[in-house]
């Protein structure tokens, strides 16, 4: 663990979020990926080890049944993904932020159910945007207070 401090803000930081998806989808039916949007900050923050388990554990909160859904190997596998790509994306974070967001949220709902893409495709762009936006914050509150790494 390269900063405990860190890494115990980013796990509030997770609950937190957790909590504000979960009454969301309670009260409203739906809820923005946040929890996407963090997972690839995560990715580009911190460790392997700590991002593989800040984003395990998004997925265990967000599915506790026996089963795991599809949806939940594709935010570990974005957060992955955004992990390595942070050393072979030749551009600043936040597009790899930008465009790893959006492309996951694409993904998320065609693992879903990929009639749902088709059909309701400008509300999944906007609902990638504003994780992407979501993210863009939290990334940016980490690099001002513990640096670029």
């Amino acid at each position: 663990m390269s900063n405990p401090s860190k890494f115990a803000a980013a796990f509030v930081i997770l609950l937190l979020v957790l909590g504000v998806v979960l009454k969301m989808k309670l009260f409203f039916g739906w809820a923005p990926d946040l929890i996407l949007a963090m997972a690839v900050v995560f990715g580009l923050v911190f460790s392997l080890g700590e991002t593989l388990f800040l984003s395990a554990f998004a997925a265990w909160v967000l599915n506790w049944r026996p089963v795991p859904a599809p949806e939940l190997a594709v935010l570990v596998g974005i957060a992955i993904i955004a992990y390595f790509g942070r050393y072979f994306m030749p551009w600043q974070r936040w597009l790899s932020l930008l465009i790893l967001t959006l492309g996951g949220t694409l993904l998320l709902y065609l693992a879903a159910s990929p009639s749902l893409l088709a059909a309701n495709l400008g509300f999944i762009l906007a609902d990638g945007a504003l994780s992407a936006a979501f993210g863009f914050l939290a990334l940016r509150l980490f690099r001002f207070f513990y640096g670029k790494r």
